[in-house]
């Protein structure tokens, strides 16, 4: 989670406080009623996150009970509202039964839900003045401008989800099945939506997905497996829905793996590389780094670029101020030839690139020294502790 995600983690669990669960809206389309009432509380509110949640989730009668049970132990939980929300007709198109909205102020973080209807369904100050100026102090030093960034928020979330499904058939193709669950967050840091799609439980593929806010480019979308889902410390056994016969075993793929490197400066200010991937994979790691290669220059940046067969951009922008620097992403490991370009900006007199590829299978001799790999293999295909952190109704903070 990003340092905005921590400033509203209070507000999380109260989402479906109030919240009815008819009908749908987009985030933008409610963001003059969040707008609003947070200007009543403070005038100079800032705008920090916003997050939604969409689910249709067949609930055996135990869980129903016990998510019952759970949430009225929770004073801002309303039990009613978590079921009844659980019933979005098109999980995944961005349009859903209410969205999130977190301010901050000198005063505190306020924590605004509106629902489709444009009703307050919830508005309350969540921190109080020394939580926030604590999170004021960590996005001042991160160098984010939080009002040019949200000022910059133009792709609302059904707009985002039509170009995920215009660049990735996987999730064209889970976009309103039942029993799963979509969470989005909108992350000013990098400007852009990031989106989870999951299977409740039982066989089937989850993505976690980064579309710009700015112009709707899809940053990134990773193909993982099915994930459990755990409603307010709840752990759902949802009934598979897929078909009684076992699916056959596929063989087992060897992983692929490999690393592309460069060198920039303000005199030659970009370099390039590639790399294939020749068989079909469900997932991968990319990891990209940056080494000031000139002891005491380091006032310079890198942006690497990893473009796909297709055209779509796996992007980090490094500054390895007086040392080195190393970000990673996920990417869908598409089958073909893979670009990688290099371009530094500032005064550099060098700065090393590198970028670390690795996809699921079978680990080789040659991919189990490669740093993507380590990682897929410590991070898995089917973490619930992740699917965790981007469930709002996952636990309480």
């Amino acid at each position: 989670m990003t340092r905005q995600a921590l400033l509203v983690l209070p507000l999380l669990v109260a989402l479906f406080a109030g919240c009815t669960g008819v009908g749908g809206a987009t985030a933008l389309g409610l963001r003059s009623v969040a707008d609003g009432a947070a200007a009543d509380w403070d005038s100079n509110a800032q705008l920090v996150s916003v997050f939604g949640l969409e689910a249709n989730i067949t609930l055996p009668p135990a869980a129903r009970e016990a998510i019952r049970e759970q949430a009225q132990k929770q004073a801002d939980t309303n039990p009613e509202a978590i079921l009844a929300i659980l019933s979005d007709p098109a999980v995944g198109d961005g349009v859903a039964p209410g969205w999130g909205y977190a301010y901050l102020s000198s005063k505190g973080v306020y924590g605004v839900l509106v629902g489709a209807d444009r009703s307050i369904l919830y508005s309350k100050q969540v921190a109080n003045s020394t939580e926030a100026e604590s999170g004021m102090a960590q996005i001042e030093k991160s160098g984010i401008d939080l009002r040019a960034a949200l000022n910059a928020w133009t792709i609302d979330s059904d707009k985002a989800s039509a170009n995920l499904a215009a660049a990735n058939s996987t999730f064209a193709q889970q976009v309103g099945k039942p029993n799963q669950v979509a969470t989005w967050f909108l992350n000013p840091e990098d400007r852009t939506w990031n989106v989870l799609l999951a299977p409740a439980k039982g066989r089937g593929v989850s993505l976690m997905a980064s579309v710009s806010y700015e112009d709707g480019t899809v940053k990134s979308v990773r193909v993982m497996g099915a994930r459990n889902l755990n409603i307010n410390g709840v752990n759902v056994d949802v009934p598979d829905q897929s078909a009684s016969k076992p699916a056959a075993q596929a063989p087992k793929i060897k992983q692929e793996a490999g690393t592309v490197q460069g060198t920039v400066s303000t005199l030659s200010n970009t370099d390039s590389g590639s790399f294939d991937i020749s068989k079909v994979h469900k997932d991968g790691v990319l990891v990209f780094s940056a080494r000031d290669s000139a002891a005491g220059t380091g006032l310079g940046t890198i942006t690497i670029t990893v473009t796909d067969p297709n055209g779509m951009e796996y992007r980090q922008t490094l500054t390895p101020t007086f040392g080195s620097q190393q970000k990673s992403l996920p990417f869908d490991p598409t089958t073909g030839d893979w670009k990688v370009q290099m371009v530094s900006s500032g005064v550099t007199l060098g700065l090393d690139g590198t970028v670390a590829w690795c996809t699921d299978g079978v680990p080789t001799a040659d991919s189990s020294q490669n740093e993507a790999c380590q990682q897929l293999s410590t991070e898995g295909t089917a973490s619930s502790a992740s699917l965790s952190a981007w469930l709002p109704f996952a636990a309480a903070p």
